[in-house]
């Protein structure tokens, strides 16, 4: 069977950008016989001619484009692998993989991050965020050595530390109906008009699911990428959110009030998850639990999950 190369990829979508299979081979560090011999190896192997050749140059076929487009998603997908790898190639030391859920990896952990990456500088954290549930199953199956979310109750083959604990409360403008209560339950917020984090935020696709779990939904009036613009949106009359109580600590609440939620779901108690078969295998983590644990609460064990 013939085959095709990542070259012969890159050249075709070369000579697609410039039009010009001269140009093309230029771009791609090849000469210009080079390029074509690439490009025959590619409609060869797909059985298809990729490009037509006119008086000032080159154009695509119409299956030119669909390779084309492939190729294009080839090579962002490579770039995105070398990006993610990248933490795992800088330092011989190692690298710490670690999962944690929005609150944590917002209100809390970038301090102790950037502490433990002084103190160590040979060693890297990949943190990604995880919903919590998905945070325990990856230290489980061994895809993260380190977890940290909002996960109650025991789970196999996973032990559990005192982290931070943290709950999520409402925010609405001054003058709102609900500015001058002191707790709701979230239902009853939900006549309101919302502002929101981006969906991309885990914590709030986790507020969405509960809208939902309720027989409403949440159609917010703007998205955004961080809770301090959502605070100023509501601080201007733009709408309610809900936001971490460790948010409305850090940030400017002026024009705001803050107000409970009562349900159990909107306290957050924050655990490190850790595998009780890798923990001892993993260098470097002992002295990242040391800087987590410094301000935790007391050891406390509860049914049921949050995120």
């Amino acid at each position: 069977m013939h085959r095709f190369t990542l070259a012969d990829l890159e050249v075709l979508s070369a000579a697609a950008d410039e039009e010009n299979l001269t140009r093309a081979a230029r771009r791609v560090h090849l000469v210009a016989s080079s390029a074509s011999a690439h490009i025959k190896n590619l409609e060869e192997a797909l059985g298809a001619p990729l490009l037509m050749r006119r008086v000032r140059g080159v154009e695509l076929t119409e299956a030119g484009k669909i390779v084309n487009r492939c190729a294009k998603q080839i090579n962002r997908c490579i770039e995105q692998m070398q990006r993610d790898l990248a933490p795992y190639t800088r330092h011989e030391a190692g690298v710490i993989r670690m999962v944690a859920n929005y609150g944590a990896s917002f209100d809390f952990l970038p301090a102790n991050i950037a502490q433990f990456l002084v103190e160590y500088p040979e060693v890297d954290i990949a943190l990604s965020q995880h919903g919590s549930d998905e945070v325990v199953q990856m230290v489980a199956e061994n895809r993260a050595d380190i977890g940290i979310g909002a996960y109650r109750g025991p789970f196999p083959g996973v032990e559990f530390l005192p982290y931070r604990r943290d709950e999520l409360v409402l925010i609405v403008p001054e003058g709102h109906p609900l500015a001058a209560r002191e707790a709701v339950a979230f239902e009853e917020s939900l006549s309101s008009e919302f502002v929101c984090l981006d969906v991309s935020s885990v914590m709030q696709r986790f507020v969405f699911e509960k809208a939902r779990g309720l027989g409403r939904r949440i159609a917010p009036r703007v998205h955004v990428g961080e809770q301090s613009l959502l605070i100023g949106l509501v601080a201007q009359g733009a709408g309610i959110a809900v936001i971490s109580g460790a948010a409305a600590r850090a940030f400017d609440l002026r024009g705001t009030r803050i107000v409970r939620l009562t349900d159990a779901w909107a306290q957050r108690e924050l655990r490190i998850a850790l595998s009780t078969r890798r923990r001892a295998e993993t260098r470097w983590l002992a002295p990242l639990i040391e800087i987590l644990t410094r301000d935790a609460p007391a050891r406390t064990d509860a049914p049921g999950a949050a995120q």
